[in-house]
């Protein structure tokens, strides 16, 4: 039998998952996403289709569309407050490489709408190369011990930021994100999950599925109730739905013309 004492990362992740169950009221949800026209674009053209980017402009085009679902709460000090950021910003999980071994640490896309599908490839691209010194919290949470004085610091640091809107802002934060396990397992694996996050919505992808020559995304979404109505929420999902059709195939032809991945 073997007893161990958790690292600063294991324990700094267990302590933001309870935050986040402790303060979120979660629906997990699950919607299939037609995507053929998308994917039929990059086929045609005898490319791969990048399905990182792909989400997150056509996410970031939806939330530009609907700007009441890039939205999260936070308890401050003088009670709660709803945070509506003025640009998109999506917060997306990237994995990075440190003395061989895999990171996981996260970079917030600022409005993809704005971005071509090549433009936001590159900058995940980019993301990945980076060194674990580009990232200081993720650097003090891996290359420090777990002792008392560094979990102190870590929950001093996440108390500010998670109960100021302000400075979560300021410092560059996100009212949309990504699970950190999307898109990462085998295509043939049949492995679905809910992921919630800080935000009003985070968002789960595994892979595409073909039926009948058309491709489907399966999406979870884990919805924070405290940020929407019932009302609200269906509203959404189904403006989400409708911006993903195939007949979309249009506006997507446009946004991608120049894309050569």
């Amino acid at each position: 039998m073997v007893i161990q004492k958790l690292k600063l990362h294991e324990w700094f992740l267990v302590y933001q998952l309870d935050h986040i169950k402790r303060h979120g009221n979660f629906l997990p949800t699950q919607i299939q996403l037609d995507i053929s026209a998308y994917v039929n674009s990059y086929e045609q053209r005898g490319q791969k289709f990048p399905l990182n980017a792909v989400f997150v402009k056509m996410i970031g085009d939806w939330a530009a569309a609907n700007p009441e679902a890039h939205k999260m709460m936070f308890r401050t000090w003088s009670g709660l407050k709803f945070l509506f950021g003025d640009e998109i910003r999506i917060n997306m999980p990237i994995e990075i490489k440190h003395e061989g071994r895999s990171v996981v640490t996260a970079i917030v896309i600022r409005n993809p709408q704005n971005k071509t599908v090549e433009q936001i490839n590159r900058e995940l691209r980019t993301a990945k190369e980076k060194s674990i010194h580009d990232f200081p919290i993720t650097k003090f949470a891996y290359l420090n011990s777990n002792t008392f004085y560094n979990r102190w610091l870590l929950k001093g640091l996440h108390k500010i930021i998670n109960s100021s809107p302000n400075l979560y802002w300021k410092k560059g934060g996100g009212c949309l994100s990504v699970s950190s396990l999307s898109n990462v397992s085998k295509p043939d694996m049949p492995f679905s999950t809910f992921s919630f996050g800080p935000t009003g919505l985070t968002f789960f992808y595994k892979d595409i599925v073909r039926v009948e020559n058309r491709s489907y995304l399966n999406l979870s979404i884990g919805v924070d109730h405290n940020c929407y109505t019932g009302i609200e929420m269906v509203s959404l999902l189904n403006r989400l739905i409708e911006s993903f059709r195939s007949g979309e195939q249009k506006n997507f032809n446009k946004i991608t013309q120049d894309v050569h991945i």
